[in-house]
């Protein structure tokens, strides 16, 4: 079973996928397959294949506890300061999220471009 997101009064489903410097991406799309944001940002720094950084501000404020509430990531270990805002840094919680079990995977664009591949 696909973990749902709940965020805005959406009912969301999590893409997971790569950005091109490898680091892990998190689009959420609609009940209508569309997508309606991104939760993850790709930036300059080393971090583990099974981690993803998050983008908690402006219109995505919130996100954070709402993709640690539907179980796609843990807590956040680090934060990023990035001037006048921060980025959190989590583990994927990766025993919940199978590669063949339905999930969208796409190759993500750091620019915002989307290459989704549907899965399962």
């Amino acid at each position: 079973m696909t973990n749902v997101v709940k965020f805005l009064g959406e009912v969301l489903t999590p893409v997971i996928g790569r950005y091109a410097n490898g680091q892990t991406s998190i689009q959420l799309v609609d009940q209508d397959g569309m997508p309606f944001m991104t939760a993850s940002v790709a930036h300059d720094v080393n971090i583990a294949d099974d981690c993803v950084i998050i983008k908690n501000y402006s219109e995505n404020e919130g996100i954070l506890e709402a993709l640690i509430e539907a179980g796609i990531i843990e807590k956040p270990f680090c934060e990023i300061p990035t001037g006048f805002v921060t980025l959190y840094v989590a583990v994927m919680i990766t025993d919940d999220i199978d590669p063949t079990g339905g999930y969208i995977h796409a190759d993500i664009d750091p620019t915002g471009g989307y290459g989704f591949e549907f899965m399962g």
